[in-house]
């Protein structure tokens, strides 16, 4: 079963993409005159298409870093502005950008999928049922290898998160490695999640035995997370809320008394939109939330409405900023 989280274009967000667009081509450098005639017939060809280059130019300003990099490579091939002293045919040109597009995606398809026996990607869930009646769980952006014989029941995850519900078997352990950390269980519900240098292991429900490199190991019961650091050689347990931490697993995204900082980095992890945060108490406000992650723009306008906030939505952009100041009412 895959769940896949993604947004839906409107006529506005085409528009203030067209702008975008456009805003790359202006500064590029290399415009010619007929692209600037075609400019200025789609520039007044519509209000709708001016207010949308206001839009994208304000954006492009004041995000502080250009989006010309997001976009130039994707829609307008790179060259000088001089040209090529010996220009290459059409044709040929196609050609050679077809066959190193074919070589660059087919090394990173293999790199990050299909090397794996599951993989996800951004923003996408999978559920997995093994042989020996086990589950595995894949969150956004992970993969893992799975060796299940009559000897041995052992997955590798590489990277991300996944979870399990193990079908108890007291003869056949079941183990997972990940990170510097290595999990046996014989059955129980449990999580497992590299999160830069470390390894995050959260039970819900049975006991987990954990052990480090060193061969250092600890046992945690539900509602309780151990942290293996290869870098501090340390392995740390601590009480946790599993039903918070795990409800990725149901689609949600719960928070309590978090920072509006921590919140979008965790939903850049699932939205595949690009999503800037630019906003003045981003590191002091504290929210609690739960985020259903098929449908984020909910939340946002939600958080809209809640804070001084302005969410500007930009095609495949999310800005999160200040609300401009109200102005004061001239009446009083």
């Amino acid at each position: 079963m895959v769940h896949n989280n993604s947004y839906s274009s409107s006529d506005e967000d085409t528009l203030e993409t067209e702008a975008i667009h456009w805003l790359v081509r202006l500064t590029s450098g290399d415009i010619k005159p007929s692209e600037l005639r075609q400019f200025s017939r789609w520039r007044s060809s519509s209000p709708a298409h001016e207010a949308a280059l206001t839009t994208s130019l304000e954006l492009w300003l004041q995000l502080g870093r250009p989006l010309e990099a997001q976009y130039r490579a994707m829609i307008f091939p790179a060259h000088t502005s001089s040209g090529w002293a010996h220009a290459p045919s059409p044709g040929r040109i196609m050609a050679g950008l077809f066959l190193l597009l074919v070589s660059v995606l087919g090394c990173y398809q293999w790199m990050n999928y299909w090397r794996f026996n599951y993989a996800t990607r951004l923003g996408e869930f999978r559920q997995i049922s093994l042989n020996d009646g086990s589950t595995m769980w894949l969150n956004t952006d992970s993969a893992a290898d799975v060796e299940l014989t009559s000897a041995t029941r052992h997955v590798r995850l590489s990277r991300g998160e996944a979870y399990f519900d193990v079908k108890h078997n007291a003869q056949l352990p079941f183990t997972v490695d990940a990170g510097g950390g290595h999990v046996r269980v014989l059955g129980t519900a449990f999580a497992v999640k590299i999160d830069g240098k470390n390894t995050v292991v959260t039970v819900q429900r049975g006991r987990v035995s954990v052990s480090d490199a060193a061969q250092k190991t600890v046992v945690i019961q539900p509602d309780q997370a151990a942290t293996v650091n290869p870098t501090d050689r340390t392995l740390a347990v601590a009480s946790v809320d599993a039903r918070r931490q795990l409800a990725w697993q149901q689609g949600l995204l719960i928070f309590e008394n978090s920072t509006l900082s921590d919140i979008v980095q965790t939903l850049r992890r699932y939205d595949r939109r690009m999503v800037y945060l630019n906003a003045s108490q981003q590191d002091e406000l504290r929210l609690s939330a739960s985020i259903n992650i098929a449908r984020v723009d909910d939340w946002y306008s939600q958080l809209e409405k809640a804070l001084p906030i302005r969410i500007t939505r930009l095609g495949p952009i999310i800005w999160i900023h200040d609300a401009p100041p109200t102005a004061p009412d001239a009446r009083g």
